[in-house]
């Protein structure tokens, strides 16, 4: 793959990776707490279970206590299942959300730099579905206020001197 072709993906996927990242990695981290919290209280209930099969007297091998591991085996490959699912879910979610979120700042930023370097001011437009839709619009109309503006004191900045001679 060329530079050119992993700019452009890396562009299309993650326009501010720092910002995407760390927000993914922070719902992720949030989405295995909680897992691990559930974790932590079926683990608990499993051993009390246990615990009163054991004070029981039961042997290890009794069919109540291999009921008993045969459920927590279930359990935790049940909630690794959700974990993993939840992590994938995750980031894929926060990617998409954050895309949409990133797409008009880094728009706004082309638009500006545009602006700078090329002296021509052109109407901003955002993609259908980014957030801040009304962005555009408003800038739009701060843009050609300004420029009116400017266009009323030019010209009577220049009317001034003919009016005194």
């Amino acid at each position: 793959m060329s530079d050119k072709q992993k700019k452009f993906s890396r562009r299309n996927i993650l326009p501010y990776p720092r910002f995407q990242l760390t927000l993914a990695g922070v719902n992720i981290l949030i989405t295995l707490a909680i897992l691990e919290m559930v974790y932590f209280q079926i683990f608990q209930a499993y051993d009390y279970i246990r615990s009163m099969g054991v004070m029981s007297n039961l042997d290890s091998k009794h069919p109540y206590l291999k009921f008993v591991n045969l459920q927590q085996k279930y359990i935790n490959d049940f909630i690794l299942t959700a974990c993993i699912i939840s992590i994938l879910l995750t980031l894929i979610i926060n990617i998409y959300i954050s895309f949409k979120l990133v797409g008009p700042m880094v728009r706004l930023s082309k638009y500006f730099e545009k602006m700078e370097k090329e002296k021509d001011i052109t109407e901003l437009h955002f993609r259908e579905g980014d957030f801040f839709p009304n962005l555009p619009d408003q800038i739009n109309r701060a843009i050609s206020a300004i420029l009116t503006e400017e266009n009323i004191k030019k010209n009577s900045v220049k009317e001034e001197p003919n009016k005194n001679t």
